[in-house]
């Protein structure tokens, strides 16, 4: 049997017709996920790179890593679309409550 944490998403239980991934509900490796109220954006073209500056729940202000630019505009689309959202400043990493299939934005 083949798990996420050895070598990938789990499939072998499933019959060929049916085989889909199922991939974890976090992001591998996380830890420290909070929900944000705010956020700070700052991109830096002398060197190609932006970072968030994180404003939890609790009013703390947090820095992420620096990314490049496809991963920060990832990261500022999920900001601005959609609520709530959870961070992990370690990583730069954000999350999603849980939304049912084919929900629309209001």
């Amino acid at each position: 049997m083949t798990s996420i944490d050895d070598q990938g998403p789990r499939t072998d239980h499933l019959h060929s017709a049916e085989r889909r991934v199922t991939m974890p509900h976090y992001a591998q490796g996380t830890t420290g996920w909070t929900k944000l109220d705010a956020y700070q954006a700052l991109w830096d073209p002398k060197i190609s790179l932006g970072k968030f500056y994180f404003t939890t729940f609790q009013g703390n202000r947090l820095e992420t890593p620096y990314m490049d630019a496809s991963n920060f505009a990832r990261v500022v689309d999920i900001l601005r679309n959609e609520e709530p959202v959870y961070g992990n400043a370690s990583t730069g990493s954000v999350t999603t409550a849980t939304e049912d299939i084919g929900e629309e934005e209001s």
